[in-house]
């Protein structure tokens, strides 16, 4: 069973965007998605900060494995394998 996450505040998260890798073996395939905003979430009894695209925000599961936040305009370099 998957933990319920609830979410007890949000906050604008303009300028910042959820990072995913798509890519398979060698092959570096990073995309972006803008936040919507950054929540304040609850699961299993203790809290942590989360951005939510407009997909999760929606319930819509991402594709590719999250691999960390950046701004609007900054390097992926750090992301890259």
């Amino acid at each position: 069973m998957i933990p319920e996450r609830k979410i007890l505040q949000i906050i604008p998260a303009e300028g910042w965007l959820a990072v995913y890798e798509l890519g398979t073996g060698d092959v570096s395939d990073l995309r972006t998605k803008a936040l919507v905003c950054w929540a304040l979430v609850e699961e299993m009894s203790e809290t942590s900060v989360a951005g939510l695209d407009a997909d999760q925000a929606a319930g819509i599961k991402e594709a590719g494995k999250f691999v960390g936040y950046a701004r609007v305009g900054e390097s992926l370099t750090r992301f890259r394998k």
